[in-house]
């Protein structure tokens, strides 16, 4: 996915079939694919990683991990969990993908009280393509975050327009948190200690999957 513009999906909604309109669960590879698109992110992905790491030890936490593809019926969940899918994408459609995210954050719209923060892993501090997004940046050190307050207004649409601008496809990591940005000015500069509490209050992360054209939704905690 290019940055700018939404995916097109691998088959589109071919012979008129129907996108699923849940994300189902998924096995296979899923849990270990979103672990290496953390390791490949930036400082949030990494202490959400680690927190998740600490917890397994700890208490077998390994939480819930749904596929967010645009699938046709015709698409099983063993399939969304290969690795083979989610390297080389399925039929569906990237427009399903983001409706999908869109349901599944829609409790946590009607819960208030929660950001989706988006790692840009190719802007510098700086960088002139951020000039139009300022208000909704936030800085620590080199990284840089996008984040929307999830709300109703965050919508298939909205989150198209904010995956477009803040990532290329390969790492899309994203954090669904309990924050309030208040005081967060155009482009805040946050120290390490407040990333700490953002992963400390992620409630679900997304990543890229499906050659860029679908997502997975893990959400930490006892699975």
């Amino acid at each position: 996915m290019a940055r700018g513009q939404g995916g097109t999906g691998g088959g589109g909604a071919a012979g008129g079939g129907r996108a699923l309109p849940a994300a189902p669960p998924v096995e296979g590879a899923a849990r270990a694919w979103v672990r290496e698109s953390l390791a490949d992110g930036l400082g949030l992905s990494a202490r959400v990683a680690a927190a998740a790491a600490a917890a397994a030890c700890g208490a077998g936490a390994t939480g819930e991990v749904r596929a967010l593809a645009g699938a046709l019926p015709a698409v099983t969940g063993a399939t969304l969990g290969s690795r083979e899918a989610l390297e080389e994408g399925v039929e569906g459609s990237f427009a399903g993908a983001v409706e999908a995210l869109a349901a599944m954050l829609a409790p946590a719209a009607a819960a208030g009280g929660r950001l989706l923060v988006i790692e840009d892993e190719l802007s510098p501090p700086g960088d002139p393509v951020l000039a139009d997004h300022g208000d909704r940046v936030f800085l620590c050190g080199n990284d840089v975050y996008h984040w929307r307050p999830v709300t109703a207004a965050l919508d298939a649409a909205a989150l198209t327009e904010l995956l477009g601008s803040a990532t290329s496809g390969y790492p899309t990591n994203g954090f669904v948190v309990a924050a309030d940005p208040a005081g967060w000015g155009p482009f805040a500069r946050l120290v390490e200690a407040d990333l700490d509490a953002l992963a400390a209050a992620a409630e679900a992360v997304v990543v890229a999957a499906y050659d860029a054209e679908g997502l997975l939704w893990w959400s930490p905690g006892p699975g």
